[in-house]
């Protein structure tokens, strides 16, 4: 393994229990923990989200705005959970490829981390105008991590080349 996928690897390890790259074992099994311990951080950001909804005095458009916000978050987290009868293929992953999975893993982790950081900020907005900004730019962190996603997953179809991540 190269220096450069060993770093990678062992940063998202420290994150994911088991976690031990896409060659060493078979990818799914890698993608399948991946998956699930993304999934569980954006349940924690939706937990933290429906909290800060239920417990709030909104302006009407705000309350509606958090609403969907509320609801794409849960959105998101149904789709990077993995499935119980997703397809299992047998094609091997070639280091191109894992270096692309776990550069779009890192950076995955770090764009589900800042929303956690943009819920401080609507947490800490006092004004309307300050909320409704903090729930903008918590809204772009969630169309981010789902663009990074299903970039991502382009990588272990078959035959497509996605862009990579920022």
């Amino acid at each position: 393994m190269k220096p450069d996928l060993r770093a990678k690897t062992e940063k998202l390890a420290e994150r994911i229990p088991g976690f031990s790259g896409y060659r060493v074992v078979h990818h799914l099994e890698a993608d399948w923990l991946l998956r699930r311990f993304l999934a569980g951080e954006v349940e924690k950001v939706r937990d933290r989200l429906a909290d800060f909804l239920a417990a709030g005095d909104f302006p009407a458009g705000l309350r509606e705005k958090l609403a969907l916000s509320l609801r794409t978050t849960a959105f998101l987290k149904d789709e990077v959970t993995p499935k119980a009868n997703e397809a299992r293929r047998e094609e091997t992953l070639s280091p191109m490829d894992e270096e692309r999975l776990l550069d779009f893993d890192l950076a995955l982790e770090e764009k589900v981390a800042a929303l956690h950081a943009s819920l401080d900020a609507l947490e800490a907005a006092g004004e309307p105008d300050e909320q409704t900004r903090a729930a903008a730019f918590f809204d772009e962190g969630l169309a981010e991590v789902d663009d990074l996603f299903r970039l991502r997953h382009q990588v272990l179809s078959v035959g497509r080349e996605p862009e990579t991540p920022d």
